[in-house]
């Protein structure tokens, strides 16, 4: 028998006698790295769901923060709203006593104006009457007649209508 074969034999003798041990070595190995595997798997399980749950988490406070600015938006519109209709209604009010005020001086100048006026037309008739009197002198009437005519036209007060 050739070297070859011897050798070729103990080449299976020595698989056969490695079989076991390199079997065992490798499936321990290969068990060490699929059990690394799965805790690896089993942890980024576990940070998905805590990611779940901080998304979750982030969602609500991110709506409940929503809902907060649109009642701070309610709430402010209606206040500003409320400001506009108190403050149109002062205004409003101060213009309606302001135009009251103006109106009224308005009449008390108006008033003056006309009793200024009815004065100056009394008093240019009464001067007018006096010298047409005292130019004309009628036969009946004489200075003392007409003195006391113009004193009692003096002294009372002609309302005009």
């Amino acid at each position: 028998m050739s070297t070859h074969f011897w050798e070729a034999v103990c080449f299976l003798i020595f698989l056969i006698l490695l079989y076991k041990p390199v079997t065992k070595f490798i499936l321990s190995y290969l068990d060490k790295y699929s059990d690394n595997i799965k805790n690896k798997i089993i942890d980024s399980e576990n940070i998905r769901v805590e990611a779940e749950k901080a998304i979750k988490f982030y969602e609500k406070r991110r709506d409940s923060l929503r809902q907060l600015v649109s009642e701070i938006y309610k709430n402010t519109t209606d206040n500003i709203n409320k400001l506009l209709e108190v403050n149109q209604k002062k205004l409003e009010l101060q213009i309606a006593i302001k135009m009251k005020m103006h109106e009224e001086k308005l009449k008390i100048y108006e008033k003056e104006q006309i009793n200024e006026i009815k004065i100056e037309v009394l008093t240019k008739s009464l001067f007018i009457v006096q010298k047409y009197l005292t130019d004309n002198k009628p036969k009946k009437i004489n200075d003392q007649y007409l003195s006391e005519v113009m004193d009692v036209t003096n002294n009372k007060k002609i309302m005009f209508h």
